[in-house]
């Protein structure tokens, strides 16, 4: 979308077709030829998460491509990926296309995922960036030599430094690396022209954006120094025209990363510079209003949900990944009860290994992408069986064992517990300390032994971790000794697998 607000564009625009046409008069060329005859300018988007963008997301990336051709002005993008970021795969995980040839500057990332169902396909074969989720100055600097000479570009767009300034460096440090990227990037192209955003602003951190503030300040100053004749730097104000400020955040989904309509924004600070710096184009492009049409995400209603017995226990719930969602919302009740909803990273729920025999598990989901939620499925239901030996709360009975386990403990060993009692019940796995200070046991898990002495598990003070039913266990300070007890309410407690020390 593109639109002039100043009316000093008219008279220049009235002037430039007048001499168009007195020289295509005198000097007839092929019609339509326009930009077509020029060579296509290659250009390498280098950023963090704001550029790479998510799974589904349209990425201020395709809304500047989307003004190239509306301009009529051929580019390619050029780099090592072409993939957004895939934050939940789907059960089974989707196959990787989106990935070259690995190298030490893309070891362990994450460039699978698509974009907007509705991009132009013209645009999935030219998306190629050099943008990865998490990536600071202080890496990209020491990469970019290499992707340029792999990867020759004619311009770098570069937005960096969110995550030094949030997590590694001061500004000062920033600043510095920048300079440093940009000297690495001439050692493999001399000519290149560089368009440098600045720093965007986190609403979810409005005390941590002194640093932030302080680099923007600093940039400007820098960049006239670091501009050369071959190889022109020019400031982009992306903070400025970003709608994502530090006390509130239209523009975006969570306080920092862009929606719909903050791709927009980050799109048009660019286009700005091209135009007012670059000579590329006449208006630069233009956001559509916060409420335009076009700006809803897609999320249609997941298909094929089955909520079935789990043969192991339990009751479980899937269904097909929907193409654009971060993750599904999932409304759960139990026997008829209110309904409960949780996110879901994937596309299944299961109930084990923790569950209520015998009891009806009601669900529902949708798809949620960029804080908007697509319509809900049918409700569908399922029964869990009434006792298979998995480990579930069935309330306390009227007694319970307890047993300690004294040093040493530096190897893993076996628990083993007379109960005597008659029959099946939980024991509720604690541990507890002596030693600097006395610890109250901590209930881990509830166990349902097989016999009369039923081994409860494996336990090590070496490295490990206490894993609780939808919430992370507090560290545990491990003392002399180890207890299991009686914990002194009933509660659904999770399993558990090793203990820290």
């Amino acid at each position: 979308m593109i639109r002039c607000d100043h009316g000093r564009w008219s008279a220049i625009l009235l002037t430039l077709l007048a001499t168009i046409a007195t020289l295509v008069e005198a000097n007839p060329v092929e019609a339509g030829s326009g930009n077509t005859g020029r060579q296509p300018l290659r250009i390498l988007a280098v950023g963090d998460s704001l550029t790479q963008r998510a799974h589904g997301d349209h990425t201020w990336r395709y809304r500047l491509w989307q003004w190239f051709q509306e301009i009529d002005y051929p580019v390619e993008f050029v780099g090592p990926y072409t993939g957004t970021y895939m934050s939940n795969y789907p059960i089974p995980p989707i196959s990787s296309k989106h990935r070259r040839d690995q190298s030490q500057w893309d070891e362990g990332g994450n460039w699978d995922g698509g974009y907007a169902l509705d991009v132009d396909p013209a645009f999935l074969n030219n998306s190629n960036h050099f943008s990865a989720s998490g990536r600071p100055v202080l890496a990209a600097k020491d990469w970019i030599q290499e992707v340029l000479e792999l990867y020759p570009a004619d311009m770098m767009l570069v937005l960096l430094g969110v995550n030094d300034l949030a997590f590694c460096c001061s500004p000062e440090d920033t600043l510095d690396n920048m300079a440093t990227l940009i000297k690495n990037a001439r050692k493999a192209a001399p000519n290149i022209e560089i368009a440098l955003g600045n720093a965007v602003y986190q609403s979810f951190a409005p005390d941590g954006t002194d640093n932030i503030i302080t680099y923007n300040d600093m940039l400007p100053k820098a960049i006239p120094g670091w501009s050369t004749p071959e190889s022109p730097v020019y400031p982009v104000h992306v903070a400025e025209n970003y709608a994502c400020g530090n006390c509130d955040c239209p523009g975006g989904i969570d306080g920092l990363h862009p929606n719909s309509w903050g791709d927009y924004h980050i799109a048009y600070a660019f286009s700005e510079t091209l135009v007012k710096s670059f000579g590329i184009g006449v208006c630069p492009l233009v956001p559509p209003p916060k409420d335009d049409p076009s700006l809803k995400r897609y999320l249609p209603i997941p298909s094929n949900l089955r909520v079935e017995q789990n043969p192991e226990g339990g009751v479980t719930a899937t269904w097909d990944p929907v193409w654009g969602a971060y993750l599904y919302k999932a409304e759960i009740s139990i026997n008829g009860g209110p309904f409960e909803t949780e996110g879901r990273l994937i596309n299944q729920w299961a109930t084990w290994p923790f569950y209520q025999p015998g009891a009806t598990y009601s669900f529902r989901v949708a798809a949620y992408g960029q804080n908007q939620t697509g319509n809900w499925t049918e409700t569908l239901s399922a029964t869990a069986k009434q006792d298979d030996g998995a480990l579930f709360m069935n309330g306390m009975p009227p007694e319970m064992p307890d047993a300690s386990l004294t040093d040493p403990v530096s190897q893993p060993v076996d628990l083993d517990i007379d109960h005597k009692l008659s029959k099946r019940v939980p024991i509720n796995f604690c541990v507890g300390g002596t030693a600097p200070t006395p610890k109250p046991c901590k209930p881990v898990a509830r166990i349902i032994p097989t016999t009369r002495t039923g081994r409860v598990g494996r336990s090590t003070t070496n490295l490990g971790y206490l894993v609780m039913a939808g919430f992370v266990a507090a560290t545990l300070w491990i003392g002399r000794r180890m207890f299991l007890s009686r914990p002194s309410r009933s509660s659904w407690i999770g399993g558990w697998s090793k203990v820290a020390g």
